[in-house]
């Protein structure tokens, strides 16, 4: 995953229309071998760290030339 990456929970629990935008690069965090990336959801006001393991990817962002 990407900066600009669309995602969404990959969880079948979550809304349908439970859309994030990925703000940073992967890094590892938590245990030392989960890997996050900040997300912010849209129409939430929220930001947080998410394990890429539980986002499913909806759209990879452009990249400009």
């Amino acid at each position: 995953m990407n900066v600009g990456d669309l995602v969404r929970p990959a969880s079948q629990a979550a809304p349908d229309n439970c859309i994030g935008v990925v703000l940073g690069q992967p890094r590892i965090a938590f245990d030392g071998n989960t890997e996050v990336v900040k997300v912010e959801w849209l129409g939430w006001k929220l930001q947080e760290d998410y394990a890429t393991e539980y986002l499913e990817l909806l759209s990879k962002a452009v990249k400009n030339k």
